[in-house]
């Protein structure tokens, strides 16, 4: 079961449960690296609009992006969603993984 805690600063979280959820995300970028085959996983806490600690993760395939080098954001082609199909997929091979 899936601990809900609330945060909105990271100077708010107690050590113990700070270092459990860098455990969890690193525990999540491996099986986004594994289930995608990316080349890397970029991870980003902005909190500019969510008033609550969470992290961004995201996959990248800098063979396959017009700028590799540059904030995944700033991509400047048009966004398309997975399939939903693919999406279950690839949410169901994540899981599996963790």
């Amino acid at each position: 079961m899936a601990l809900r805690l609330h945060r909105d600063q990271w100077d708010n979280i107690e050590e113990e449960l700070m270092l459990k959820f860098l455990q969890d995300s690193q525990k999540a970028v491996k099986a986004i690296r594994e289930a995608t085959g990316c080349a890397r996983v970029n991870v980003a806490s902005l909190g500019n609009s969510v008033s609550h600690i969470h992290l961004h993760l995201i996959p990248r395939f800098p063979s396959e992006e017009a700028v590799p080098h540059g904030a995944p954001w700033r991509d400047p082609r048009p966004q398309t969603e997975l399939p939903n199909t693919e999406a279950k997929e690839l949410m169901h091979k994540i899981a599996s993984l963790l």
